[in-house]
């Protein structure tokens, strides 16, 4: 959550503050007024028989007010009461704002139209307030209110930023004494600790994942600021407990800032636990939602189509609970070569990288590049070498020759 979402949920706490402490005060009134017993509707509306309402209402208002006027004097007042306080303390915001919106159409058609002037326009402002309220909440099922804002700040909300110069340099110097300086090295304009731990093997279980939470910790406390994964590691469970381990570490001092967070796309990722259909679950997961066609998939496993990718990007984001990634790579695109022309390849790898390039402009990514296996390493005869050379030309089209150097990694190899 930035900053400006941040002020986005403040301006609408205070609106629902504004309307709950009307409310509240309002029902405060009614009850130290003993206000359901005697003839409150001739005190809050008029005579009846002579003021000039909505046919249909007054109807209303004769039918079945009147003949129980005591029963809705109490509605009234403790309804004013509990949604005046549910909205103040953020208590099932949406709900009692839908019944704030209620009641105070009810005194628009009834006090208000009868009064006029200033009571009608109070109690339009009210109404439109409440109402635009009730359409703003991004999260209407979550509500607004110290609950939600206690909650999301300090448990949910993404941590913001992305490993910075100023960040490594402050981890490097946490070390100083404590591990060989040579530990660290610069690249890209960041402090890296020359080892980093990865997330690839493990069972896909609770046990695992609470093993990779605690490791994570226990590394980036005792030196090794970069850390790697994907999302297909372990049905995604790999790339979540990193967020997990991200947020203790964070409780504990270490900042966002300090901390090369690398993943990869590329791959089908499963989500928790390997499906039982697997050709259903593409379809309903990637396919129904028009994120990826059956026939973008090469190898039964294998997609690096621009909407494919953005969208991988997005469910990393969610998995490591970041608003940003240091590191994005299209994972082993080698292993499409082999199975369509050189030439397509090409044409794919420079549209992977120029959807990359937008979620360098959006601020999601950092940098960008390609994570092989052994596509740089092969014999230039084998039908999945990769050239580096033709890769880094690829990538430096949609980043530009001045920009090329702060969007695109080093591309990498792992063994």
């Amino acid at each position: 959550m930035n900053l400006k979402e941040r002020t986005y949920l403040w301006y609408i706490a205070l609106l629902r503050i504004y309307i709950g402490y009307y409310m509240l005060q309002q029902g405060i009134r009614k009850f130290q007024r003993d206000f359901p017993r005697g003839d409150w509707i001739g005190r809050q509306i008029g005579d009846l028989a002579t003021i000039d309402l909505y046919p249909w209402y007054k109807k209303f208002l004769v039918d079945y007010v009147v003949p129980h006027q005591e029963l809705f004097g109490y509605l009234v007042m403790f309804g004013e009461i509990l949604v005046g306080g549910c909205l103040l303390l953020g208590l099932l915001t949406r709900l009692n704002a839908f019944v704030a919106l209620f009641m105070l159409i009810n005194y628009y058609l009834g006090p208000g139209m009868a009064r006029g002037g200033a009571t009608m326009a109070q109690q339009q402002t009210f109404i439109v307030s409440l109402i635009i309220f009730l359409a703003l909440q991004p999260r209407p099922h979550v509500g607004i209110g110290w609950s939600y804002f206690s909650r999301r700040q300090r448990c949910k909300m993404k941590l913001q930023g992305s490993a910075t110069a100023e960040g490594t340099e402050r981890y490097r110097k946490r070390f100083e004494g404590k591990i060989p300086s040579g530990h660290f090295r610069q690249s890209q304009g960041l402090w890296l600790s020359s080892i980093g731990i990865g997330t690839y093997l493990g069972n896909h279980d609770a046990e695992t994942d609470k093993l990779y939470h605690d490791a994570i910790v226990r590394a980036v406390e005792s030196g090794c600021n970069v850390i790697d994964t994907a999302i297909n590691y372990r049905c995604q469970r790999s790339e979540r407990s990193i967020g997990t381990a991200l947020k203790e570490l964070a409780s504990r001092g270490f900042n966002r800032d300090e901390i090369v967070i690398a993943t990869k796309g590329g791959f089908i990722p499963y989500d928790a636990v390997p499906p039982s259909d697997m050709r259903s679950y593409f379809e309903a997961t990637f396919v129904t939602p028009g994120i990826a066609q059956f026939a973008e998939v090469i190898a039964g496993c294998h997609c690096m189509t621009p909407s494919y990718l953005l969208n991988q990007l997005d469910c990393s984001l969610r998995n490591l609970d970041l608003e940003c990634v240091d590191i994005y790579y299209v994972h082993n695109p080698e292993t499409q070569l082999g199975k369509i022309a050189r030439e397509e390849f090409s044409d794919r790898l420079l549209r992977a990288f120029e959807a990359l390039e937008s979620a360098v402009v959006a601020d999601k990514i950092r940098l960008y590049g390609a994570a092989t296996w052994n596509g740089y390493r092969n014999d230039p005869a084998e039908k999945d070498y990769l050239s580096l050379t033709d890769t880094v030309e690829l990538a430096s089209r949609p980043a530009g020759k001045t920009t090329v150097s702060k969007s695109f990694s080093c591309l990498s190899t792992w063994e």
